[in-house]
């Protein structure tokens, strides 16, 4: 099942802005995500995987959890792309 949501994130190392629009897919507990990340013009693919829902959120399909736990690893991501 996919999902999809918007965001923006302040990196840390250099203040600067990014947007991005996330893709996410949960097979059961697992979770993968794709974004495309923009700023000033300029345009990154990412993706992580690996992560695992609480059993919770796993047993009803989706939890806010789930969004906030790939929210939190895209935005680790942009701060590593500096």
């Amino acid at each position: 099942m996919s999902h999809r949501f918007s965001g923006a994130h302040r990196q840390r190392q250099t203040a600067a802005m990014f947007s991005y629009e996330v893709t996410f897919f949960v097979d059961g507990r697992a979770v993968t995500w794709q974004a495309q990340v923009t700023r000033g013009g300029k345009h990154w693919s990412l993706c992580g995987g690996g992560i695992e829902l609480p059993e919770e959120d796993a047993e009803t399909g989706l939890g806010l959890s789930a969004v906030e736990i790939v929210r939190h690893d895209v935005n680790r991501s942009i701060d590593g792309m500096g």
